[in-house]
């Protein structure tokens, strides 16, 4: 410190845990087409979701809601933060991939898995990570 100088000058460091830091940001949604007669697997547990049997449908901890472009309102398997904020999505107002894509919900992604078939079926899936 000089003599002449009448201030002294404090630099504070905090050291902050990354693990006690919640970071929300947007929905990310990954797109992807596929075979009509193909089976979908969870991509965090590996479960299997559904195959060419439309009966032949799995669960898995990760997954947190499914929805249909033809019932887009009628959610399946729907749990935990994404039960929570369903209510908010308004149908006469607002496309249901521009809603969930705006969501800031942590450590969840969409998967919208289009059938490569003459009808143009999506559907989308919602995981947790870490469930």
């Amino acid at each position: 410190m000089n003599e002449n100088s009448s201030h002294q000058t404090l630099i504070l460091i905090t050291l902050e845990n990354p693990r006690q830091r919640t970071i929300k940001s947007n929905m990310k949604i990954l797109n992807i087409a596929q075979d009509p007669d193909a089976s979908f697997y969870c991509p965090l547990s590996g479960e299997k979701l559904f195959g060419s049997d439309l009966s032949d449908h799995g669960d898995s901890p990760n997954l947190q809601g499914i929805w249909v472009n033809e019932i887009i309102t009628e959610p399946s398997r729907l749990k935990g933060d994404m039960e929570k904020v369903w209510g908010s999505y308004d149908p006469e107002n607002v496309d249901f991939d521009e809603w969930l894509e705006a969501l800031e919900i942590e450590n969840h992604f969409a998967i919208c898995v289009s059938e490569l078939s003459v009808i143009q079926t999506c559907a989308w899936y919602v995981f947790k990570t870490g469930a």
